[in-house]
């Protein structure tokens, strides 16, 4: 009789076992499905990312193309000014000058009240220095307003 139980014990050990063996293969296979599936829903966040940074990438690119546009116009537009700041300053030469000739020209006018001294603008054809129409025309209201604002700006920033 112990001859028999002795192997039955085994058997039933094993059994034991076995089945010890089994509920940790179970735990360890709902583990690894979690595993699994974190392992998939990272793969998705991996996917989203790179997508994320293809974005970034083309935006920044455009910004890129964008920004060097913008330099050129920019730089287009400064030129331009600087064209213009050049031609107004010629221009103020050249004002500087009429103005000069024409306060040289002797006036038909009187004198002001009270003996001072004053510049007056006589209303007669000037001859421009090249030969502009619109400067050879008669010293008009416009001349003598340039005329003033010139004067303006001179005592403006001189004093």
């Amino acid at each position: 009789m112990t001859e028999g139980l002795v192997p039955l014990a085994i058997d039933g050990a094993v059994a034991l076992l076995l089945a010890a063996v089994i509920v940790y293969a179970v735990r360890l296979n709902r583990r690894l499905d979690r595993l699994r599936d974190g392992q998939a829903e990272l793969a998705q966040l991996v996917a989203r990312f790179d997508e994320a940074a293809s974005h970034a990438e083309r935006s920044v690119a455009r910004m890129g193309e964008a920004a060097a546009d913008r330099g050129r116009a920019l730089g287009a537009a400064i030129g331009e000014a600087q064209a213009l700041r050049d031609e107004l300053a010629f221009m103020i030469e050249r004002a500087d000058v009429l103005i000069e000739r024409l306060g040289a020209q002797p006036s038909r006018a009187a004198k002001p009240a009270g003996g001072a001294s004053r510049t007056v603008v006589r209303r007669e054809r000037v001859a421009a220095p090249s030969g502009d129409a619109a400067l050879g025309a008669t010293a008009s209201e416009t001349e003598e307003a340039l005329r003033r604002a010139i004067e303006a700006v001179r005592t403006g920033t001189e004093g």
